[in-house]
């Protein structure tokens, strides 16, 4: 969710890669310009960000990992994609899944960045 300053005094931008129920590409964030990007007080600052194939997420910043509905814990996560059926990753240790920052800092740029699909 970007330019949400509308929304409460301490409204959040907020970025991430939802890998929840599978993935079908590579994607990068690269965000630049005014205002700082983290994902709490394990990742105080973040400029980029990726995902990864399948079974190689947990521990990304910026990226549910599959099956991870909550980011640390499976609450009631989606079926998984098919064909192929990925199996479940491991869930992030920390909290980093959304990248965010306070909505009075928007400006500067976004950039999503496709880097390929994944092979099936």
């Amino acid at each position: 969710m970007l330019n949400n300053n509308f929304q409460a005094s301490a409204a959040q931008e907020t970025i991430d890669i939802s890998c929840v129920a599978g993935a079908s590409a590579l994607i990068v964030f690269a965000m630049s310009g005014r205002g700082g990007w983290n994902a709490g007080n394990s990742q105080p600052t973040v400029a980029q960000f990726a995902n990864k194939a399948l079974g190689q997420n947990t521990g990304l910043v910026g990226v549910y990992p599959c099956g991870c509905d909550n980011c640390t814990s499976r609450n009631k996560p989606p079926r998984p994609l098919s064909p192929p059926v990925p199996a479940y990753e491991e869930c992030q240790v920390h909290p980093i899944c959304n990248v965010h920052r306070d909505a009075g800092n928007s400006g500067g740029t976004v950039e999503v960045i496709f880097q390929g699909f994944l092979p099936n």
